[in-house]
């Protein structure tokens, strides 16, 4: 699978749009880096995509099945650990599943969700290469 994303800065600010080949969205840095704070941060954009993917996942399943499920809430908490020789980083999800559902059919919903495709994707082997400068201006 590949998956391209385009993304432009201009101007004296950290306001980012990124597009996908379908929609826009704006990123920004945290006011803590002086910026304004007018778009989701890097880390606000990788906590939404694990969190937007194991709530997909939780929804696909209870349709799949037919089980009745309202409304699905979720807070992820990402902590970072320097002290060690590699930095260790973790991060904690609480969700609150809403419906007519068994305790049974909300732990088969759980355990799917702790396998959503991104969840497998950062807990992979990831090999990000060096930036290569594109002499002409991209369209």
């Amino acid at each position: 699978m590949s998956v391209k994303i385009e993304i432009n800065n201009e101007g004296s600010h950290f306001v980012s749009n990124v597009h996908n080949g379908q929609v826009d969205m704006q990123l920004d840095l945290p006011m803590a880096a002086g910026a304004p704070y007018s778009g989701y941060s890097p880390v606000d954009l990788l906590l939404s995509s694990i969190a937007y993917c194991k709530l997909a996942t939780v929804r696909f399943i209870a349709m799949k099945n037919q089980w009745k499920l309202e409304k699905i809430t979720a807070q992820l908490e990402m902590k970072e650990d320097m002290t060690g020789e590699l930095p260790e980083t973790s991060v904690s999800m609480k969700m609150q599943i809403q419906g007519e559902l068994k305790e049974e059919q909300k732990a088969q919903l759980l355990a799917a969700a702790n396998h959503c495709h991104v969840h497998q994707l950062l807990e992979g082997n990831w090999k990000i290469e060096d930036i290569q400068l594109e002499s002409e201006v991209l369209s």
